[in-house]
């Protein structure tokens, strides 16, 4: 027991130390640049330089297909399935690597996707290989700690406003952007820690026909149960830390990706048939009141969403408090925020029409989009950035952007899958929380990259492809061919 919980715990150090690495180095670049322009100075030119970024990206491209060749020899699941997340991952690899040896141009983006593909399939490969040699039993220990740490680090991040030389101000209230650039990565992240916190919270408070099963192996290798409870506390200081960040960053991209990932944990809280039996009817009153609500729940949605429209359109004018005016400024015709990012949006899928099979390429739809299909109504095209969808389908083509899309789809809903593709370990007939909670995560990302970008950005992208592939390949069990 001491040596595997040793080999799990640095094995979750080591990838808490690249989650540390990627949020962060942006922050220790600017606060040190005597200790860190040395060794950033070398990486910097190595990664921009023509005639030596290929090697990079070569070597990104030889770790993912190693890991992916492993993780499948690994797991009994047929590869060639539409339901198989990595075949359309090997297709959005395709694409990539000959829109890059077409252009043959130096792009830190071409960099960051390659690298994030190899760094996700890396840590699928640590889980499967971890559940091989606890040979099926139920723990989860890798899992656990990568998520803590994550949460731990961006907890941190929450409470050090770190401000650049141009500060955003919001109403001349000043937007929290911790390490990073913008405010709006900031709050992208600080949401993902929101959603991983309350994630830990419910499971914490999940009655103990699941964590009767798990918890000796799951809470801190054996410590005991009544530790949960005291972990769960210090996840609820998190929650309200990084919400505060979240609020802070005034993101309204941000707000909306947090509240969909939200949705994730609660319709999978609501779904669980123990939470439902011992928690929620507790909270709610009694069971008949949950069988009714569930019966109306299409009219009692329409009530709801029409109380909010309702809401929003009285309000709209207030200015007195941030948060209010934050998020009805969205129903103003006369915001530059939204107005820019429509008009970026067509743009790009204007580029993406010109160039529908292969893309513009690396580099170029920001250059088009300035030169070509700017407005002149509008000052700067940086917009087009913002929305990571479009630009992928601007920059890789069509084909990309689809096997980047189902990618993302069978891997967020991994019962659409065939067995052993992805589909939850179930305890007691519930679906493992850990695995639910690592997709909700994801959700945030994922939505957020529409909003505001993140997907061509170190940190955001690091946090995205590792929860990713650990909400899909989390307990796993049944695709080992161990059990072939």
């Amino acid at each position: 027991m001491i040596g595997k919980s040793t080999g799990i715990i640095l094995k979750s150090g080591g990838v808490a130390f690249l989650i540390f690495t990627f949020l962060c180095i942006e922050y220790i670049e600017r606060t040190f640049p005597d200790f860190s322009s040395s060794v950033l100075r070398e990486i910097s030119a190595v990664c921009h330089d023509r005639g030596t970024q290929w090697i990079v990206f070569l070597c990104f491209g030889i770790y993912f297909v190693s890991f992916l060749f492993f993780g499948s020899y690994a797991t009994s699941a047929i590869f060639w399935r539409a339901a198989n997340p990595n075949l359309w991952l090997v297709g959005v690899f395709l694409i990539s690597t000959i829109r890059y040896a077409i252009d043959y141009l130096p792009s830190t983006q071409a960099l960051i996707l390659m690298g994030g593909m190899a760094l996700g399939q890396g840590t699928a490969l640590l889980v499967i290989f971890e559940r091989k040699s606890e040979q099926l039993e139920c723990r989860a220990g890798f899992e656990i700690l990568v998520v803590f740490w994550l949460i731990f680090l961006l907890m941190l991040a929450s409470s050090w406003n770190f401000n650049s030389s141009q500060p955003f101000e919001y109403h001349h209230y000043a937007r929290w952007s911790g390490y990073w650039d913008t405010p709006n990565i900031a709050g992208l992240l600080m949401g993902t820690g929101v959603i991983l916190a309350a994630g830990q919270i419910i499971r914490g408070l999940m009655p103990d026909a699941q964590s009767r099963t798990s918890e000796a192996g799951s809470w801190k290798f054996g410590m005991g149960v009544r530790l949960k409870w005291i972990f769960t506390a210090l996840y609820l200081v998190a929650a309200i830390l990084l919400g505060r960040g979240l609020l802070h960053s005034y993101s309204r991209g941000a707000w909306i990706a947090a509240i969909c990932g939200l949705s994730h944990l609660i319709y999978h809280g609501v779904k669980s048939p123990t939470f439902k039996a011992r928690n929620v009817s507790c909270v709610l009153g009694s069971a008949q009141f949950i069988n009714w609500a569930r019966r109306n729940s299409q009219i009692l949605s329409v009530i709801g969403l029409s109380v909010i429209v309702l809401a929003f359109w009285q309000f709209r004018h207030l200015k007195h408090e941030v948060i209010t005016s934050r998020v009805i400024s969205a129903l103003n015709v006369n915001d530059f925020s939204w107005r820019n990012r429509i008009v970026a949006w067509e743009g790009a899928l204007q580029i993406t029409a010109e160039h529908p099979w292969l893309g513009a390429g690396w580099n170029q739809p920001e250059s088009f989009y300035n030169r070509y299909y700017l407005p002149p109504t509008v000052d700067e095209g940086a917009a087009i950035e913002m929305n990571d969808y479009l630009m992928l389908g601007a920059l890789l083509g069509i084909p990309a952007l689809v096997c980047f899309g189902m990618y993302i789809w069978f891997s967020l809903s991994p019962e659409l899958g065939v067995e052993g593709l992805g589909q939850p370990k179930k305890l007691n007939g519930e679906p493992d929380w850990r695995q639910t909670t690592c997709r909700a995560g994801a959700i945030v990302l994922a939505v957020g990259f529409w909003f505001d970008g993140g997907l061509f950005k170190l940190a955001t992208a690091s946090v995205f492809w590792i929860l990713l592939e650990l909400g899909r390949r989390g307990f796993v069990a049944s695709s080992l061919k161990s059990l072939a």
